[in-house]
């Protein structure tokens, strides 16, 4: 059985899907092979590495309104500014270093 894979960005809420796998960032694969990079790549569990995945220390619902906010920035079709703009959001509350 093929399931879909990151094999470029490697972002679980990525939706850069295309026929094409030159553009697509999602691959078909089986699960064996999505296991082995999961392990390659120090996944699965154990501790979490937050320089490995970033988006793991945001809350449940904070995940899902990013990956709603990333389904409307992409419902039109594929706008790189759109996408960057949601995944590279800075929290408002931050202040900032060099005002």
């Amino acid at each position: 059985m093929q399931n879909p894979i990151h094999n470029v960005c490697d972002n679980p809420i990525c939706v850069r899907a295309h026929p094409d796998p030159a553009i697509s960032h999602i691959w078909p694969s089986t699960q064996a092979d999505n296991l082995r990079r999961m392990a390659a790549k120090g996944r699965g569990g154990g501790r979490q590495r937050w320089w490995i995945r970033p988006w793991s220390g945001l809350a449940r619902h904070e995940r899902a309104e990013r990956s709603r906010a990333l389904a409307a920035a992409v419902r039109d079709g594929w706008d790189e500014a759109r996408v960057r703009a949601v995944l590279m959001q800075i929290d408002p509350a931050q202040t900032a270093l060099f005002p």
